[in-house]
């Protein structure tokens, strides 16, 4: 695995989940088809640039990436759909206690998969 490759793998995660996802599609992702691929490819274009920025050539850069995307895709789908079935069983709203608890504790899950996927493809693919 080449660290350098593996740090600019999280960089771009950070900025394609954090810093570009606004709050349309952090809400809409889970139940709209529309907004998740907007999400995947704004996701997958942002670690698109980061591997070529790191060394990797394009066609290895994209072979990564759309492994990437889909699985991010996939998970964002499902955690994220469990929790508003959870928040909707519970008719929790933004901002109570106990679905700020929940929403933290899923968000936590979502990041934790998204890093092991991030681990995994780094360790076997670089």
């Amino acid at each position: 695995m080449n660290l350098i490759l593996a740090v600019f793998m999280f960089l771009g995660h950070y900025i394609g989940d954090f810093l570009l996802q606004n709050r349309e599609i952090a809400e809409n992702k889970s139940s709209s088809l529309p907004h998740l691929l907007i999400h995947g490819f704004i996701v997958g274009a942002v670690m698109l640039g980061m591997l070529v920025i790191a060394g990797l050539s394009i066609s290895s850069a994209l072979s990564i990436v759309l492994i990437y995307t889909a699985l991010h895709c996939v998970q964002d789908k499902f955690i994220w759909k469990t929790f508003e079935k959870k928040a909707a069983a519970n008719m929790w709203k933004w901002g109570e206690p106990k679905f700020n608890k929940w929403f933290f504790r899923f968000l936590g899950l979502d990041q934790m998969l998204h890093m092991i996927v991030l681990f995994a493809l780094a360790f076997l693919l670089l």
